[in-house]
């Protein structure tokens, strides 16, 4: 854009530049024939006018391209300067740039591979919480557990187990006292006391 700007910019300047040279031309051609201006008739006069306005009207004109063309145009060139120095130094920057996207965008990928590794192991979590029954569900579990151990342990064998047990202690109890009556006459046996 900028350089499309100054060369419209430059070959307009030309063209005026060239306009301005061919009035000038046609001003001294003007001016040598009609040198003799005052000897000659009125009609002449006017067009000696004429042509005195014509150069006033050139030097209005290059006065106008020298300060106003001139002006842009030494603008477009020290922008065009800048904006050069400006695309240097953005190309010269450009492969940091680059090597630091490029880094950044393998931390990403890291970052992404580890996301997704932990995303799997909280499925994996998930789908085992799934599987865990429900606390109502381990109760009942527990109860059959604990019927079904009652059951195999024979809970009533062992009851008239024990009784039976305990009447046979019962009984060698009373004969150990009936022993003890016996050697020692009244004296309490301390065994016989003792198990009862």
């Amino acid at each position: 854009d900028v350089r499309g700007s100054i060369a419209s910019l430059q070959s307009s300047l030309r063209s005026q530049g060239e306009e301005v040279a061919e009035l000038q031309m046609a001003l001294a051609r003007c001016e040598g024939a009609f040198s003799g201006a005052a000897s000659l008739p009125e009609s002449f006069e006017g067009l000696a006018c004429e042509v005195s306005q014509l150069r006033t009207l050139c030097a209005e004109l290059r006065e106008t391209v020298e300060q106003q063309v001139m002006l842009t145009l030494w603008q477009v060139e020290r922008q065009h300067e800048e904006t050069v120095a400006k695309v240097e130094r953005l190309l010269a920057e450009a492969p940091e740039r680059l090597s630091r996207l490029e880094e950044g965008e393998v931390r990403l990928n890291v970052a992404l591979t580890k996301l997704s590794a932990q995303e799997q192991k909280v499925q994996g979590c998930m789908e085992r919480l799934d599987h865990v029954p429900t606390v109502s569900r381990m109760r009942s579990m527990w109860r059959e557990e604990l019927h079904r151990r009652f059951e195999e342990s024979d809970v009533e064998g062992l009851a008239h187990s024990t009784r039976r047990h305990a009447r046979a202690l019962e009984e060698h109890g009373e004969r150990l006292q009936a022993l003890c009556d016996r050697f020692l006459g009244t004296v309490c046996c301390p065994l016989a006391v003792s198990g009862r």
